[in-house]
């Protein structure tokens, strides 16, 4: 059985078509308001990882490691002190090729931005419940302000994750030619 050519055949089996705004070149603004939040995140991730690196490095050098005992003991504090920074370069790294490669489209991009985005509220409803856990157990008021920055650390991969689900994103990142 052969099947017919994109843009041929009954109109129930035809990609919906949304066309261009006069003018409008570029992508919609779904697309273009998640990438500008994208090279915020990398920004944000970047200065984060070049901050944490540093203070990692100032806290080792620092820090006598030979009251940490064995060799393993020392080796395992320096690579726990400067994970959180790598991690977050790495993340820096991530977010920001995505957001490069954004204007050009394709699926694998969509799907991309929305996975790390989806990762990153997994990370942010788990830092709520850890952080509704510590308002439970110490009602301090630092800890009320906890919850506001993980409420706040929301905003941005929800933003990013639900424009990318409109439809017009959908067909502008996952078009052909």
């Amino acid at each position: 059985m052969s099947y017919p050519a994109p843009g041929y055949g009954p109109p129930w089996q035809q990609q919906p078509v949304y066309p261009v705004a006069a003018g409008q070149d570029g992508p919609p603004g779904s697309v273009t308001a998640a990438r500008t939040i994208l090279w915020i995140q990398g920004a944000f991730w970047a200065l984060s990882g070049i901050a944490l690196l540093v203070l990692g490095i100032v806290d080792l050098s620092g820090h006598n490691l030979t009251s940490e005992g064995d060799s393993a003991s020392q080796t395992g504090y320096a690579f726990g002190t400067l994970l959180p920074g790598a991690f977050c370069g790495a993340l820096a790294i991530f977010i920001l090729t995505i957001a490069g490669k954004l204007r050009a489209g394709g699926s694998g991009t969509r799907i991309c931005a929305l996975l790390v985005e989806g990762f990153l509220i997994f990370l942010g409803v788990l830092g709520l419940a850890g952080a509704v856990v510590v308002v439970m157990l110490n009602p301090v008021p630092w800890a009320v302000l906890l919850i506001v920055a993980v409420l706040l650390w929301l905003v941005f991969p929800g933003a990013v994750f639900f424009a990318l689900l409109t439809d017009r994103a959908r067909a502008y990142l996952t078009r052909r030619g």
